[in-house]
């Protein structure tokens, strides 16, 4: 008889036991926002001409998946009414209904509201969208899925994932709202780009990385036309061999683009993996190593693979290196 190995985790320990699922994230949500309104620049609730001008995309898990055999049915609507509306609520923040959104597209959901962006705020008449994620791979369903596709890392998997949880945001503003509030911006959203993988994590096919080799030739193209890169890749890979072979398969693709220093950052090396999160854990990453300054170029690409094949690249840059 084998010997029992425990699953190595990520918790944010004293903050989420006791919670799941929406009331997971919800506690997850109101934490990281109820921090954001502690940095300089952002108004606090009461201030109701500031958050009238200002909308929210709320990024959560993809419900196309077993991970969630009673949710993948409900409309955006009904996850809207559950999650945002609540957490409004909650937080007191005077959002308009209309201008609250949700995005239940896993890892690739931050950089797929970052694109949509501007268009949202063209047609909304916004100044800045609050981009938030919310994730966790640790309640006991989800613990369950992962288990019973052995993909945790544990016992006789050595390549399997340690699953974490997190809960990230960040303020988008255009150029043109920071300067009538004396505020100067502290990155650039220089381009994104979004595909499909199409041999992705629930196919038989091996993946070959074309999907993600092609949104990362894209934005290579506009972060360092006519040259290699040579700033920071900042990516989800978590320790699963699909994730690897996936990068590996894009970077023999690009690697005439690249220079021979790139630097590749994993936070789940760090975290654990972090799910829908882990895009907006990798844009606070990107803007805190620029603001510390051990970032050395002062640029970073943003990668982001979902397991049902979204895929997306995004170009963040110091604002002094634009």
């Amino acid at each position: 008889m084998q010997e029992l190995v425990p699953v190595i985790g990520r918790p944010i320990r004293g903050y989420t036991e006791g919670f799941s699922h929406t009331g997971l994230w919800m506690r997850l949500a109101r934490g990281c926002i109820l921090d954001l309104l502690q940095q300089e620049g952002i108004a606090n609730a009461p201030d109701t001409g500031f958050w009238r001008k200002t909308g929210l995309v709320a990024v959560l898990p993809s419900f196309e998946s077993e991970r969630f055999p009673n949710e993948n049915s409900a409309s955006p609507e009904e996850t809207h009414d559950a999650f945002l509306q609540r957490l409004l609520a909650v937080l007191k923040l005077p959002l308009r209904r209309e201008h609250a959104d949700v995005l239940r597209q896993g890892h690739a959901g931050v950089i797929t509201a970052v694109q949509q962006a501007p268009r949202r705020m063209a047609t909304t008449g916004l100044e800045r969208l609050l981009v938030l994620a919310v994730d966790s791979y640790l309640d006991g369903p989800t613990l369950q899925w992962l288990s019973s596709a052995r993909r945790l890392k544990a016992g006789d998997i050595p390549c399997g994932l340690i699953p974490g949880e997190a809960g990230a945001c960040f303020m988008l503003e255009t150029e043109a709202s920071l300067r009538r509030r004396q505020l100067s911006p502290q990155v650039f959203v220089e381009s994104t780009a979004l595909g499909v993988e199409k041999r992705h994590r629930f196919q038989h096919e091996p993946n070959n990385g074309m999907g993600l080799s092609q949104v990362l030739q894209e934005v290579l193209e506009t972060a360092s036309p006519g040259k290699p890169f040579r700033g920071d890749i900042i990516c989800d890979l978590n320790g699963e061999n699909w994730r690897a072979r996936e990068l590996g398969s894009a970077w023999v693709r690009v690697r005439g683009q690249l220079g021979d220093d790139v630097r590749i950052i994993a936070p789940a090396e760090s975290l654990g993996d972090t799910g829908a999160a882990s895009g907006a854990v990798g844009v606070c990453v990107a803007v805190r190593s620029f603001s510390r300054r051990y970032s050395r170029t002062g640029q970073a690409v943003l990668l982001s693979s979902a397991e049902a094949g979204q895929v997306g690249a995004m170009v963040l840059r110091r604002v002094d290196e634009a």
